[in-house]
């Protein structure tokens, strides 16, 4: 038999022999005896008081009755016995009727409302509460007496029709004589029943019976009053009497109950305490860390076995100890730092910069480019696997002394030690960023990837947090100036960065206001002027600032991912007041800019075939425009969804043509409906160097596309472009911008001179 049940057994046997006197029922019987004594005692105690209390009542009542029914009190309550307050009922009254307050009268008429609340003083008015309290008492016509509470106290009061001496004359009026059941009044029964006693109002707490400590309460009805209750509160002698019983019970019991501990401890201590002691001794003496140190194993016992599992346990727990330091530091993707790593590394690096009074290091910030479209097009799957290997990219680049760090999703950071200028600190960030631009290839797939880097060097009273910050904002002006770039850190940048963010966070209001209004640019056709169609561009019309110029707001709403939601308002906007015009003139067609962002999301032709609908627009009415260099990035996924608008009716121009990389080849497969010729081959156009310019025309006549001329703002562009076959132009030379409001009034003035030519280039004068 093992140890525990060795020391179960003799445990079992010693305390059935000692515990054979049953202590705990006889001790309950001696208490329920003593208990049932006192409660009889504090009953009869309770009930000797709530006699004197009706007794004391009854007093009141007889003596109130004596003037109540009086001729005199009778007149006095109609104004007919002016010296009653000062004959009849004066301080001498208030004395031999013992009262604190008195009320004659009835509801909504009192005639004497007085309270005297110290013998031998003046009488003063009730108060307002006092009122209140006898509220309900005043409605009641009959004689009697009852209990009321207020001011914390309850009150006696007596209650008799206000009567001539002969009985008659009633007429509602009531004597209600008021006493207050203070300290001083329960003086008296607290002394004959030689306990506290207390009259508590129905809404108190204490059930009928109800023993709490040396206190116990009884049910009070006096008068007419209910559900009241009678506390009498005195020193308890239940405790002494059941200690004095227990005593005799427990001097039986100790001689033989000290045996049976003595031989139970024994056994105990000899068989489990004592091994006990030894492996809590030996588990105390083994430190945090300390990797080696374990439980001895002396025997074969359960002890043994136990020390065995916990050497066990504590050899797992070193193998996950080191794990999770490890985990707790490193980013589990790249096997890199995380940001608790990097947070303790510049803490010592700064220590050690201010020991120096040098720079000493220079913290890098870096931020993939564009990550978020790799997820989106090949999953994330492929983004995990992508920034692993930049990972490698990173360490491999910086030397076995510099910490890279992941900061999670596509953001890195890296501590160059030993750095101590900025200039060597750019070097390095354009090595990292050559390492990243190198191609990858995934699954047969090839892969461009740029990042952003900001630099920072440590100052004096650098923190952690500043430093982080600082190259967060030098990122973030490397993206500012067109990614794939580094910016050393200046105070300058702070203040531009916060700028861009106070934009983004009005452009997300602007949003929100629908502050977003479309302006309509004319577009002309060629030779003749006449007005074909209009371009919608966003005009923000701020609150505070006024117009926004779109060069202050367009580029911040790129970079936010809010040019999708600024895209679909626009969209709807421009088609909402397009529509009356295109149905006065079905020829007229609607030029609406998409960004890569919008042209990209999946409920774009759902989107446009309901505002076809809901606006009844003609077909080949809608034209949305996409620049040329998102559609040569995009060509390959945007054919179908191409296909799919025109199928809708709704063509697609490529915006800026000549100045991105697409190929012209694709231009007779991908079903784009019409190309809009740069600014910049227009101004080769009219300054005679137009050679490109008449190649695109042409191109474009061969393979039926209509082209708008863009920028145009002469008669010099004007006539060359009529010359090369162009069909549509606009510009600041035909009209510029005009609100919706105005379109109505230029189409009406375009159309009445469309046949005057120079006109056309007079309108924007």
């Amino acid at each position: 038999m093992g140890i525990r049940g060795r020391t179960l057994a003799w445990m079992f046997v010693v305390l059935s022999l000692a515990l054979s006197a049953g202590f705990s029922y006889n001790a309950r019987i001696v208490s329920d005896e003593v208990r049932s004594e006192e409660d009889r005692d504090n009953a009869q105690r309770a009930h000797s008081a709530a006699i004197w209390l009706e007794d004391s009542a009854q007093t009141l009542l007889g003596q109130s009755r004596d003037y109540a029914k009086w001729d005199n009190t009778w007149n006095f309550v109609r104004d007919e016995a002016p010296k009653y307050l000062i004959d009849d009922f004066n301080a001498g009254s208030w004395a031999s009727l013992d009262m604190d307050a008195l009320v004659i009268g009835r509801p909504g008429d009192l005639r004497f409302a007085r309270s005297r609340p110290v013998v031998g003083a003046d009488d003063a008015p009730l108060s307002i509460d006092t009122l209140a309290a006898i509220a309900s008492v005043l409605q009641r016509a009959t004689e009697g007496t009852g209990l009321v509470s207020y001011d914390g106290d309850a009150w006696v009061y007596a209650l008799t029709p206000v009567l001539r001496t002969d009985g008659s004359g009633g007429d509602g009026m009531v004597w209600i004589a008021l006493r207050r059941l203070d300290e001083r009044r329960l003086a008296f029964v607290s002394r004959m029943t030689s306990s506290a006693v207390e009259v508590l109002p129905p809404a108190s707490t204490g059930a009928t019976g109800e023993r709490a400590h040396e206190t116990y309460s009884t049910p009070l009805e006096l008068g007419v009053s209910k559900g009241w209750q009678l506390r009498v509160t005195r020193p308890s002698e239940v405790h002494a009497r059941i200690l004095a019983r227990m005593l005799e019970l427990a001097t039986a019991m100790m001689i033989a109950g000290a045996a049976v501990l003595l031989a139970s401890l024994t056994l105990v201590d000899r068989l489990v305490l004592r091994r006990i002691v030894q492996l809590s001794d030996q588990a105390r003496a083994i430190q945090p860390g300390d990797a080696a140190r374990r439980l001895v194993i002396s025997a074969d016992d359960e002890f043994d076995h136990l020390s065995e599992a916990f050497n066990s346990l504590l050899d797992g727990v070193a193998a996950r100890d080191a794990k999770l330091q490890h985990d707790s530091m490193h980013d589990m993707l790249t096997g890199l730092g995380n940001r608790a790593l990097l947070h303790d590394r510049l803490e010592r690096a700064l220590t050690r910069a201010q020991r120096a009074a040098t720079p000493g290091f220079a913290l890098l910030f870096i931020d993939l480019d564009r990550l978020k479209m790799v997820n989106d097009l090949l999953g994330h799957d492929m983004g995990d696997r992508l920034i692993a290997e930049i990972g490698e990219r990173i360490r491999a680049v910086v030397r076995s002394s510099d910490t890279v760090a992941r900061l999670g999703g596509d953001e890195f950071a890296v501590i160059l030690e030993d750095t101590v200028s900025a200039v060597v600190a750019a070097q390095r960030a354009q090595r990292l960023l050559a390492a990243i631009r190198e191609p990858f290839t995934f699954a047969q797939q090839g892969i461009n990837m740029t990042a952003s880097i900001g630099v920072t060097l440590p100052s004096i009273g650098s923190t952690v947090a500043s430093l982080l910050k600082e190259a967060d904002t030098a990122m973030y002006a490397a993206k500012q100036a067109g990614r794939d770039g580094w910016s050393v850190y200046d105070e300058a940048m702070h203040g531009r960065v916060l700028h861009r963010l106070e934009t983004e966070r009005r452009i997300r209001r602007g949003l929100d206001q629908s502050e977003f209004v479309p302006w309509f640019q004319p577009i002309v056709g060629l030779p003749g002027g006449r007005t074909q169609g209009f371009e919608a561009l966003a005009r923000w019309k701020h609150p505070e600032r006024g117009w926004v110029q779109p060069d202050d707001f367009i580029p911040v709403a790129e970079e936010s991912r809010l040019i999708g939601e600024l895209d679909m308002m626009l969209l709807e906007k421009s088609v909402a007041e397009f529509a009356p015009w295109a149905r006065a003139r079905p020829d007229l067609f609607l030029c609406v800019n998409q960004s890569a962002q919008r042209f990209e999301a999946p409920d774009l032709e759902i989107q446009v075939a309901a505002l076809i609908d809901r606006y009844d627009l003609p077909e080949r009415s809608l034209v949305l425009e996409v620049t040329e260099t998102q559609f040569g990035r995009s060509e390959d996924r945007w054919s179908e969804r191409i296909a799919r608008l025109s199928a809708l009716g709704v063509r697609v121009a490529l915006d800026d043509f000549g100045s991105g990389y697409s190929s012209l080849m694709r231009l007779r497969t991908v079903p784009v409906g019409m190309l809009k010729l740069d600014r910049a081959f227009v101004s080769d156009l009219a300054a005679g160097n137009g050679a490109l310019a008449r190649a695109v025309l042409q191109l474009a006549v061969e393979l039926g596309l209509p082209v708008i001329a863009e920028g145009v703002e002469d008669h010099v562009a004007h006539t060359a472009l009529v010359d090369s076959g162009c069909a549509f132009a606009q510009g600041y030379g035909y009209a510029r911008p005009m609100s919706g409001s105005d379109v109505s009034a230029w189409l009406r003035l375009a159309e009445a001179r469309r046949s005057a030519e120079p006109f056309i280039m007079s309108v924007a004068k």
